[in-house]
């Protein structure tokens, strides 16, 4: 997909989630370079067998994805969308590792909360993927 060249403008609601993702890729980056989860109790969170390093592993993916989603869609590169999929990816990876890492007990509901809450939030993805791919696609044409 290729998007207008450079000179024109990309539009207020995609320069604005840019700028959004811009700004959560800080969080991703400072998660996964600080000592945070040193300090974490061990009943909240189980960092044994390498789920730590997952958790910031996945903390840095993040962090570089929307770091990668932002300056493409800002700079209105060709690759911009496939960007942001990754991105997306990312996010539903860190959710996974995350499910991993802390125990059903201390998410409201158990499972079925955790089943309700990610397909939630599936579907608010699947949804933003289907109006920012038209929006790119309005750009292009």
């Amino acid at each position: 997909m290729m998007l207008k060249t450079t000179g024109e403008k990309l539009g207020i609601s995609l320069t604005l989630f840019a700028v959004y993702l811009g700004m959560l890729s800080i969080p991703g980056f400072a998660f996964s370079l600080s000592n945070i989860l040193d300090s974490v109790p061990e009943d909240v969170v189980d960092l044994s067998g390498g789920k730590g390093v997952m958790l910031r592993v996945g903390g840095f993916l993040y962090g570089a994805t929307a770091l990668a989603a932002a300056i493409g869609l800002f700079l209105k590169r060709p690759w911009a969308l496939t960007a942001i999929r990754s991105w997306m990816g990312s996010c539903v990876a860190l959710l996974i590792v995350m499910m991993i890492a802390f125990p059903m007990d201390a998410i409201p509901g158990g499972a079925l909360g955790y089943l309700g809450f990610c397909g939630i939030f599936l579907l608010v993805l699947f949804l933003a993927d289907r109006v920012i791919a038209r929006r790119l696609a309005d750009d292009q044409g």
